[in-house]
């Protein structure tokens, strides 16, 4: 009874092994060696899982974009006040970008003082970005 015991573990192990394999995150470089990564950003669309912005030759008015530039420095605007009720007002921050691995930190004033962003990039194409937010804190 143990051969069959072991051969049952065995075949779940093989089985599995896809599983652990899957969830691998894209190898997103810094900033020399990834310029498609740098540009404008726009046109959020928002689901489960993650929020996908589309690559643009400017920043949209009153609407939320991404202007990741070189240096380390970004541009982004956002509603500028506490009240997203009509009719919002955006404003461009102009902050500092980190990029570890696969995770972006954006640094940026707002309103209440300094806002820490932190996103997963699961995909970068020519014309898509595709991120899932992990964490946002005010005055890091």
């Amino acid at each position: 009874m143990e051969p069959k015991i072991s051969l049952i573990i065995i075949i779940i192990l093989v089985f599995s092994l896809p599983l652990w394999t899957s969830c691998e995150y894209p190898e997103v470089e810094g900033e020399q060696s990834n310029p498609a990564f740098k540009g404008i950003w726009v046109e959020p669309e928002y689901s489960d899982s993650g929020t996908i912005l589309k690559r643009a030759l400017e920043l949209k008015e009153n609407s939320y974009g991404l202007n990741i530039l070189p240096g380390n420095s970004v541009v982004e605007r956002a509603i500028a006040g506490p009240c997203a009720t009509p009719p919002v007002i955006y404003a461009d921050r102009t902050g500092s970008w980190f990029l570890a691995d696969s995770l972006l930190t954006l640094q940026v004033p707002f309103w209440g003082g300094q806002l820490k962003t932190t996103w997963r990039i699961l995909e970068i194409t020519p014309n898509h970005l595709r991120m899932k937010l992990l964490d946002q804190a005010d005055n890091p």
